[in-house]
């Protein structure tokens, strides 16, 4: 579906196992909001490179996955910050 809709949904999972986090665990950021900005500008590029158009990419910080309470609590009142860089 997404293929045919030239669309993409970029997830925000906290590292992942390649970075040594598994579920359930959390990681502590300095800035989360940075963090996610330079995450999600990356594979933007990458996606427009490709061809993808912003309006067609979807933003999904992962509040909760990878994170703790203050950092998710960051993401929802700060989530204006990600939505500039969406289509």
């Amino acid at each position: 579906v997404m293929a045919r809709a030239n669309a993409a949904i970029l997830m925000h999972d906290g590292g992942g196992k390649e970075a040594g986090v598994y579920a359930g665990e959390e990681v502590i950021y300095d800035d989360i909001i940075s963090h996610l900005r330079e995450f999600f500008i990356e594979r933007i590029c990458s996606l427009a490179r490709a061809g993808v158009k912003r309006e067609n990419i979807i933003l999904d910080p992962g509040v909760g996955f990878g994170k703790g309470l203050k950092d998710s609590i960051t993401i929802i009142n700060n989530i204006g910050k990600l939505n500039d860089m969406a289509g």
